[in-house]
């Protein structure tokens, strides 16, 4: 990486909320970037467990490492991540949830394209899962541009494999439901940001964080939809972002795949048991 790539500063905020059991492998995974030029934020939602000792810990033990802390009483996800971007200096920010974690070369290849095409928002939106091994490599595949209605039929933005441009005034929202989802999209309908997204893997997602909870997963599966994705194309449709044709067409999509996802993906899933 060039001088010129680490010239821009990348802010990476991380919301912890009784993460004890997975932050050190996500801040591991922060420090090792191939990419210096960072700072982390953690900022903690008043957690009950080891959270906040583990982190003090932490930044003790790794002193040439601009790692920072934060701690606020107990409030929505997005209010702790606002929180995080507040206090950021880097000119880009970066989003990692504490429970997952990143290629090494991560924020080197996004910063890249960003740089070279100049981005206000780049995502890959390939993921793998947390046990994969660590020696991964990222396979570089084409870069495309984004679009709300496009990323409301296949979603290209995800939290953890996110960087967005500083100069983005819009803020997550209050639920704690697809908050972030609804940010992105909000940064999609306004013409001054330019984004894109590629379909390379750079960061390994924890889907559950406990394997044997069947039912919660079904629970969350119908929380996302009713409370997520279906409130959130309201409130995209009330701020003039959707057409009444787009917003029709996009809730009726919306609820095609969540039916399809509640038979089929059930179907799988007692298969493979």
């Amino acid at each position: 990486m060039n001088n010129m790539e680490n010239s821009k500063k990348v802010s990476i905020v991380i919301p912890t909320y009784n993460s004890e059991y997975y932050l050190i492998e996500c801040l591991d995974s922060a420090i090792n970037q191939t990419y210096k030029n960072i700072e982390i934020i953690v900022v903690d939602d008043e957690s009950s467990d080891g959270t906040v000792e583990m982190v003090k810990k932490y930044i003790k033990d790794h002193p040439t490492h601009d790692i920072k802390l934060f701690e606020i009483k107990h409030a929505d996800v997005g209010v702790v991540r606002n929180h995080g971007w507040s206090k950021a200096t880097g000119d880009y920010i970066a989003f990692l949830d504490s429970d997952d974690a990143w290629f090494g070369k991560k924020l080197e290849h996004q910063m890249k394209i960003i740089i070279e095409n100049d981005l206000d928002m780049f995502s890959s939106t390939s993921t793998t899962n947390i046990d994969a091994p660590r020696d991964l490599d990222i396979v570089e595949t084409e870069m495309k541009y984004s679009s709300l209605f496009s990323n409301l039929i296949k979603t290209h933005f995800h939290t953890s494999d996110n960087v967005v441009s500083n100069r983005i005034k819009e803020r997550f929202g209050l639920s704690n439901c697809a908050e972030d989802q609804l940010l992105w999209c909000r940064i999609l309908s306004n013409p001054a940001y330019k984004c894109a997204y590629d379909d390379s893997i750079v960061a390994f997602y924890r889907t559950t964080r406990d394997p044997k909870a069947e039912k919660p997963l079904s629970d969350n599966q119908k929380k996302m939809f009713k409370e997520g994705i279906l409130k959130n194309l309201k409130v995209l449709r009330k701020e003039k972002r959707l057409s009444s044709i787009s917003y029709l067409f996009l809730r009726t999509h919306a609820t095609a795949k969540y039916i399809f996802r509640r038979i089929f993906g059930r179907k799988i899933f007692q298969k493979k048991k």
